[in-house]
């Protein structure tokens, strides 16, 4: 029996740190957090200030994207190449489409095609959907609308269970 046992290091010196208490979990979170950081600057990612930004370890980041501080990534949100994100965003389980600009805005579960500008202070609540080259301006709140191509709402907007066309103005 004495053979079978063997002793291992740890690769990391948190990997193997005990949580007891809620200052524990805070510290265990934070390294997690610090891992994934890293692996999505690796990974061509830059992150314009990395101790502010909160991404999930199931969130896809494309290459050449920018984060700006203050941004939180959550759940099963992909981000695609050659987007900037924030400051100040909040994504949640939501999909963002190659060269997209989100500014300072808040998005939960929606899609965003290719191209799309955003916010600043825009919130796309559950169902949104935007297509290409879509342009929303300040302070647009979405809820189960779908926008087509080349639509652009400039600022002060509300649309809830909508389907709206391609190449659309959309007024305050």
């Amino acid at each position: 029996i004495r053979d079978r046992v063997k002793t291992i290091s740890p690769n990391y010196k948190y990997e193997a740190m005990g949580v007891n208490d809620r200052k524990d979990l805070a510290k265990a979170t934070s390294v997690v957090f610090e891992q994934v950081r890293c692996a999505l600057m690796t990974n061509g990612v830059t992150l314009i200030d990395p101790p502010s930004t909160f991404i999930d370890s199931t969130v896809r980041v494309g290459v050449d994207t920018i984060i700006y501080p203050n941004t939180i990534i959550e759940g099963f949100s992909t981000i695609g190449e050659s987007c900037v994100i924030g400051p100040q965003s909040v994504i949640r389980h939501s999909e963002i489409g190659d060269n997209c600009n989100i500014g300072g805005s808040v998005i939960e579960e929606s899609k965003l095609s290719i191209g799309v500008e955003v916010g600043p202070f825009c919130h796309l609540r559950t169902g949104s959907e935007l297509g290409d080259n879509v342009d929303l301006g300040n302070f647009v709140e979405f809820i189960n609308s779908c926008l087509g191509f080349g639509t652009g709402v400039g600022h002060f907007s509300y649309l809830g269970d909508a389907i709206v066309a391609e190449r659309v103005n959309i007024g305050a």
